[in-house]
């Protein structure tokens, strides 16, 4: 994970195998306070990850001359109380909700990713019982497995 954001940062694709994480660490930060342009950082399914690794993450955009803007995506409503209770931050992030699909958005969605042929080989009933079952998981994903 690290040794990913490292490259990414430096804009190389050396995999820093050599270096541990600590030292990973270190590296990331010094980039990160000596950086002279904002960094946007943008982590989809962050709440997948270890707290302590999600808590260093927003760290750095407390770092010292940071220009690190840190944007974690998460279906775990409750991860910044959380992480707000493990000290995490200087600053709580903000939190952007985003409601979950009804049934009827899902079964359109579906619909949509059906070609146009094999729409009529579905009862609409069938899409929409899967739908209805998947609301209650709350992930599209699922829906669409």
């Amino acid at each position: 994970f690290y040794r990913h954001i490292l490259s990414s940062i430096k804009k190389t694709n050396s995999k820093y195998s050599e270096l541990s994480q600590p030292e990973l660490l270190t590296k990331i930060q010094q980039l990160i306070s000596k950086r002279n342009k904002p960094l946007l950082m943008l982590f989809d399914e962050i709440d997948q990850l270890p707290s302590k690794t999600i808590c260093e993450v927003y760290k750095w955009a407390n770092l010292k001359n940071s220009q690190v803007i840190v944007i974690g995506i998460a279906n775990e409503i409750l991860l910044t109380e959380k992480l707000t209770q493990l000290f995490c931050y200087k600053v709580t992030p903000s939190l952007v909700s985003f409601k979950a699909y009804t049934e009827k958005q899902m079964a359109a969605i579906v619909k949509s990713r059906l070609e146009p042929d094999l729409i009529s080989l579905f009862d609409p009933k069938a899409i929409n019982y899967i739908s209805t079952k998947c609301i209650a998981a709350g992930d599209i994903r699922k829906t669409l497995q």
